[in-house]
Parts: structure tokens; sequence; C-alpha cells
């Protein structure tokens, strides 16, 4: 319950616009964002008149912030999460390039992009898991705290990811019914997770334990009830699934 409350306590916080003037953003899919990158063309997006950028009120385990982006106005929510796995950075940058392309074409008063967000609003969650995307293309000195799990591994290590920085896949770590059926009581007894913190498939010593998770349910919460489409992405490679 008090797990569930924290969810529920998470705010959205609008980042802060003085002006509007938006100048036009590029992403170079040829090389890998660093999130600082990341960061970077958010808060320029957020000039946009059609994008609103928010943060959550709660941070990722290395005290990173968890962005979401609405653009749009229309009626027809579409909502998209990237970046759960920390090795799959391809999702993260999909989706960033996706938000300025919408943004440069709205103000550049393309019809065809003014009538598409007139009838939908995307709501994006571009990037669940900032600690692992970070270590994941950066490597090891991303780690800003040593104690956690993530400051055991080399940058190749950690390129190959999937968990936080707390070795627990946000994948397996929400208290959903399919998951609960691999607890007995307090011990997991599924025998494809593992059983103590990995960079790969550890579920958490308890079902919606990780800050990110929390936010990823808030949001879910918040918007799926009402949402015409929802779209997880996730990849392998070069080859994106959603």
């Amino acid at each position: 319950k008090g797990d569930f409350m924290d969810v529920c306590a998470i705010q959205w916080l609008s980042l802060d616009n003085d002006t509007i003037n938006y100048i036009p953003q590029k992403v170079n899919l040829e090389k890998h964002l660093t999130y600082n990158e990341f960061e970077i063309l958010i808060e320029n997006l957020n000039k946009s008149s059609i994008i609103k950028c928010f943060t959550a009120s709660a941070t990722s385990v290395d005290n990173r912030k968890i962005y979401m982006l609405e653009i749009g106005n229309g009626l027809r929510n579409v909502l998209f999460v990237g970046g759960v796995h920390a090795r799959e950075v391809a999702n993260p940058q999909f989706l960033i390039k996706f938000a300025v392309h919408l943004a440069n074409e709205y103000e550049n008063q393309n019809p065809d992009i003014i009538r598409l967000l007139s009838e939908y609003k995307i709501i994006m969650l571009p990037n669940a898991n900032p600690d692992g995307y970070a270590a994941s293309v950066e490597g090891a000195k991303q780690v800003k705290n040593k104690s956690l799990f993530f400051g055991n591994f080399s940058d190749s290590e950690l390129a190959k990811a999937k968990s936080n920085a707390n070795g627990v896949d946000l994948n397996r770590n929400f208290p959903s019914y399919s998951a609960s059926l691999g607890w007995e009581g307090n011990k997991m007894h599924m025998g494809l997770s593992e059983t103590k913190p990995s960079l790969d498939y550890f579920a958490g010593y308890k079902l919606g334990s990780e800050n990110e998770t929390k936010v990823l349910m808030n949001f879910i919460m918040r918007y799926v009830p009402f949402a015409y489409r929802f779209v997880d992405f996730h990849s392998a490679g070069r080859l994106i699934y959603a």
C-alpha cells in the first residue's frame, strides 16, 4: 500500500519556459545522443507552441530527471514509452527525433502536421530508464553514485545492460497479475527470473520497488484509461519492436 501511495503522489512538473521562440532542432542518428544532448533537445522542444514538457517529481535511482512530452491538441491520445531497457537506446533516440520532426514541421506551417496534431495528442515518455541509457551509451563515468549496482561494472559490460542502476529489470518489476504468478509470498520462484540484482532479468526484491517503475505506473494510470493507442517501444540492435 505504501508503494502504491508513492505512485499516486508523483506529480508532473512543467518545464519553465519564459519565451516561446522555437528554433528548429536537428537529431543525427548516425551517432548516439548522450543523455545531456537528450535533455537539451527536450528543453528546446519546450519552446515550441505545440509541445508541453514535464518532469516527474520522482527521479531515477541515480537522480536523473524523467521527462514526458505532450505534443498536439487533439482529443485522441496516443501514448509512446521508450527506453525501459538500458541497452535498447534506439527507442529513445527514435522517439526524440520524431518529436523534433513534429515540432519543426508544425512551426514551419506544414498543413498535414497541423491537421494531425489538431486530431491527436501524442503523449510521450521517451526515456523511462535514463540511468541505464546514459551508462549504456557513455559507460561507467555516467554512474554518479558508485555505490549503486551499476558502480561495479566496466563500459563494455554496461553497454549490454537491460536493468536500471539498481540491477532491476523494470520490464519485470511491475506489480501486474502475470508478474505476481512468479512469487510465493515474498519468495520468487519463477525459473526464468534471476534472484539477485543483475544486468539482465532480476525482477526486484519486491514488485513495484523502483522509482522508474513507479513513474511509469503513474503515467499509465494517468493516461491509458483515456488513450486511443498505447505503444511501448523495445528493440534488438537496429530492429524496433512496438
